[in-house]
């Protein structure tokens, strides 16, 4: 505020009011400006003034403004000299006549204003204007305010004009409301959308941690009985995106500090296998299950492997979204990071990018290995039934304990089998490309014994044939037809009937219920029950 009681010299004072009346930036005081220049017969004194009665008449008319521009005013305010202070006067005609002091200094206004402590209320709760001379305005008092308290924004000018109207007649005591904060308005939390519809048109929330155990199972039929409704998405496709918190609206205190209340961020997700995050989006990497562990979005791929690696599996479950059509190239990214290079199936690739109903559970072939083919072990194989039996069936049922076929009976020149060599085994692959070594078969010793003779081909398999006739016996790797059936005990139920065209020599007796059949000579060491 200008000193308007120094010493120095009038026109000094004069550049410094309008200096100071200029920084306010308050385009009322311009005609006090011109008319502190222009020339006048009055003394200084009755200029001043006048020229408060004339910018008292500019701010009531900026009041309806208020509080738009409460600085403005509080710089209006400013600008104006005390109505109580002393004024050197000074003569500027040497006719003019001394002129006389100053009104005598007024009484100071009393005010006392109390504001809460989250600052959104002011309140008078003493004003005395009963004694101030000249009578202070509604602009003095928003200066008061301002610079004493800081009070500056949601201030009731009317109620505050009423206020210092009453003050003039007597003491107003309070607490009454003048001014008022605007609190802000929150803002919206930010959120998780996924954008995926049911049929419904409802949004969808990707499945949990038990898509991830039921790909987990040893068998496919073990898969899908995991009885799921799953989406499909496509490499690029969007799994989520984060619609960042609303700013709200803001508000104020009466300090007029700006208030604003932004909603919470969503706790976003994390990026988990196969995706990729851009900015508030979550994009898929490849085509497959989405699924949302342990607050991470993750693409399972559809590929169900085998155990041991030889088999490779598009694992189709129930949909609820609208499912992508899969392109050869999805499903040749999948195999790659499966690390599947051997033994895919084209037939099966062709079935699944031609579409599969989206309500279908399926299991489908795209790629399998080559099992190994262990070498078979060289065996015997009889032209005839030698093996020993524990019984016949009987045409009633019943069973022949007696009837063993232990001893058999042959001709000469008759076929009794051949021998076939161990075989080589076949390496197998699996997916991976990988050679599965095989096992060649294990060799064994057989060879003709007496009444036999041996023929080999060109293949190496060596055929057997009897020289004479007798009873065959294939025992410790030797095959021989002998001329006599020797039995070294009884002719019981470890022996059985004996039928044959060759001499039969019992050691021991036939017990009841057993018969010996022989086109040759027969000899019992024994009897015959």
């Amino acid at each position: 505020m200008p000193d308007l009681s120094s010493d120095r010299p009038d026109e000094k004072r004069r550049q410094d009011s309008a200096e100071d009346i200029e920084s306010t930036d308050f385009g009322l005081i311009d005609a006090w400006i011109d008319e502190e220049n222009a020339p006048s017969t009055q003394s200084r004194a009755q200029r001043r003034w006048q020229r408060r009665k004339n910018i008292d008449a500019n701010v009531q008319q900026a009041l309806n403004g208020i509080p738009e521009d409460m600085e403005a005013l509080g710089a209006l305010a400013k600008a104006l000299p005390e109505e109580g202070q002393n004024e050197e006067i000074i003569v500027e005609d040497e006719e003019e006549q001394p002129a006389t002091a100053a009104p005598e200094a007024a009484e100071e206004m009393r005010i006392a204003v109390e504001v809460a402590e989250d600052g959104m209320e002011a309140a008078i709760t003493l004003l005395d204007l009963t004694k101030t001379t000249p009578r202070p305005d509604l602009a003095s008092v928003l200066e008061f305010l301002s610079v004493e308290y800081g009070v500056i924004a949601g201030i009731d000018a009317k109620k505050l004009g009423e206020l210092i109207e009453r003050a003039r007649r007597e003491v107003v005591e309070g607490p009454i409301l003048i001014a008022r904060g605007r609190p802000a308005c929150p803002g919206e939390d930010g959120r998780i959308v996924f954008p995926f519809a049911t049929d419904s048109g409802e949004e969808s929330q990707p499945i949990g941690p038990e898509l991830r155990q039921a790909m987990r199972e040893e068998t496919p039929r073990a898969v899908l009985r995991h009885n799921l409704q799953t989406c499909l998405v496509a490499p690029g496709q969007t799994l989520a995106e984060v619609l960042p918190p609303g700013e709200g609206t803001a508000g104020h205190d009466v300090f007029g500090q700006p208030l604003r209340q932004p909603g919470q961020p969503a706790e976003r997700p994390g990026a988990g296998d196969n995706v990729t995050e851009e900015e508030n989006r979550y994009l898929a990497a490849i085509y497959g299950y989405v699924c949302l562990i342990d607050n991470a979005l993750h693409i399972l791929s559809p590929l169900w492997i085998s155990p041991d690696g030889m088999k490779a599996l598009f694992i189709h479950f129930f949909q609820i979204c609208k499912e992508p059509l899969p392109e050869s190239d999805w499903i040749m990214q999948l195999l790659e990071k499966s690390d599947v290079r051997h033994g895919i199936q084209e037939t099966g690739m062709e079935k699944l990018c031609a579409g599969t109903a989206k309500k279908t559970r399926r299991a489908l072939l795209l790629a399998r290995g080559e099992p190994v083919q262990n070498g078979a072990d060289a065996y015997f194989k009889p032209a005839f039934d030698f093996t020993s039996r524990p019984g016949k069936m009987r045409q009633d049922g019943s069973i022949d304990f007696r009837d063993r076929n232990i001893i058999v009976g042959v001709t000469a020149d008759q076929h009794l089998g051949e021998f076939v060599p161990a075989a080589k085994g076949t390496d197998g692959m699996n997916l991976r490309g990988e050679v599965l070594a095989a096992q060649d078969g294990r060799e064994s010793e057989f060879s003709a014994d007496e009444g036999v003779r041996a023929e080999e081909d060109e293949a190496g398999i060596t055929r057997y044939y009897a020289e004479r006739e007798g009873s065959v016996r294939c025992k410790n790797g030797k095959l021989s037809v002998l001329p006599v059936v020797a039995v070294d005990g009884d002719v019981d139920y470890a022996v059985g009937h004996i039928e044959t065209r060759a001499d039969v020599q019992i050691q021991g007796s036939v017990l009841s219920g057993f018969h010996v059949r022989s086109l040759g000579n027969v000899v019992i060491g024994g009897r015959v029950e």
